[in-house]
C-alpha cells in the first residue's frame, strides 16, 4: 500500500523505487546475502523514497532545475521517509536505516546527518550506489539519460570520495562493464545487444547481433560469445556502447 501511495504522488518515483529494489536484490544476491537479508534490502529499496509523498507536487514534478530553497525541501524527504517507515507495521529496522541513509556519503558530504564511512550501514551504502545508478540511467525532464557504461565509470571515479570503493567494484562486477540490455558497437561494423555477462571477462559478454551498420539494415539475430576463441565468436570485439536513440533500436525487444 505504501508503494501505491508513492505511485499516486509521482510516477517516476514509483518506477525508480521498483528499479532500485530490483537492483538491490540483484546486488545482494551477488554478495551472498541470506533470504531474510534480501527481503529487507528489497523492501528498503522499494520504499527508500517514500518520504517524497510529503514533498509538494509542484516541486517534485518541476521541469527545470530546483532553487536552493526547493532543493532543501526535497532533501527533507529522507527524514519524512524514516518517520513514515517507523510507523509502518512490518518494516524492519534494516529497511528503515537503508531508506534513512541512502543519501549519506563515505566522505561525510551526504545528508541528512553527514555520516562518514563506517557510520553508514553497508546496505545503505549499497543503496546509495543503486540509487545513483538508476537515477542517472533514467530519462528525466531536467537531465539527459546516461549510458550504463558512462555511469559505471563515474561511480568508479566517485569511489575515491563518495562511495565505498570495494562495494563499487563489486557492483561493477555484478552489473557488468556492459550491462545486460546495453546496445554496443562491434569492430565488425555490427550492432548488438548484450544478453549475458562474460564468464571470463567483463569486457567479453555474450552479444546478440541485430544490425548491420555498413548496409544500414537489420539482420537475423544471432548470438556470439566474445570470450570464445576465434571462429566461435571470439573474432568480434566491442568498440563502444551505441546510442539507442541514434539507431532507433530498443534493446528490450531482443532480450527474450
Amino acid at each position: 500500500m505504501s508503494l501505491v501511495r508513492i505511485r499516486n504522488v509521482d510516477e517516476y518515483t514509483y518506477v525508480h523505487s521498483m528499479s532500485v529494489s530490483i537492483i538491490m536484490l540483484t546486488f545482494g544476491k551477488y554478495l551472498g546475502f541470506e533470504p531474510q537479508q534480501l527481503k529487507e534490502i528489497g523492501v528498503g529499496g522499494m520504499l527508500h523514497d517514500i518520504g517524497k509523498m510529503k514533498i509538494p507536487a509542484g516541486i517534485l514534478k518541476k521541469k527545470v532545475p530546483l532553487t536552493d530553497t526547493e532543493y532543501d525541501i526535497v532533501r527533507g524527504h529522507v527524514d519524512h521517509g524514516r518517520t513514515l517507515l517507523e510507523e509502518t507495521k512490518g518494516v524492519t529496522e534494516k529497511s528503515v536505516l537503508l531508506a534513512s541513509q541512502h543519501h549519506e556519503r563515505v566522505d561525510g558530504t551526504g545528508y541528512p546527518r553527514r555520516l562518514k564511512a563506517v557510520e553508514i550501514e553497508k546496505f545503505a551504502q549499497m543503496a546509495a550506489i543503486a540509487d545513483v545508478y538508476d537515477a542517472m540511467t533514467s530519462q528525466r525532464c531536467y537531465q539527459r539519460k546516461y549510458e550504463p557504461t558512462e555511469v559505471l565509470k563515474k561511480l568508479y571515479e566517485w569511489s575515491d570520495s563518495l562511495f565505498d570503493k570495494e562495494l563499487v567494484q563489486h557492483f561493477v562486477r555484478c552489473i557488468g562493464i556492459y550491462p545486460v540490455g546495453t546496445l554496443v558497437r562491434l569492430d565488425s561494423h555490427m550492432l548488438g545487444v548484450v544478453i549475458s555477462h562474460g564468464v571470463e571477462s567483463l569486457l567479453k559478454p555474450v552479444v546478440r547481433i541485430v544490425y548491420d551498420i555498413k548496409n544500414r539494415r537489420y539482420v537475423t539475430p544471432c548470438d556470439v560469445d566474445l570470450s570464445q576463441p576465434e571462429g566461435k565468436g571470439g573474432e568480434y570485439r566491442i568498440l563502444s556502447y551505441a546510442s539507442q536513440d541514434q539507431w532507433n533500436i530498443n534493446p528490450g525487444h531482443y532480450l527474450s
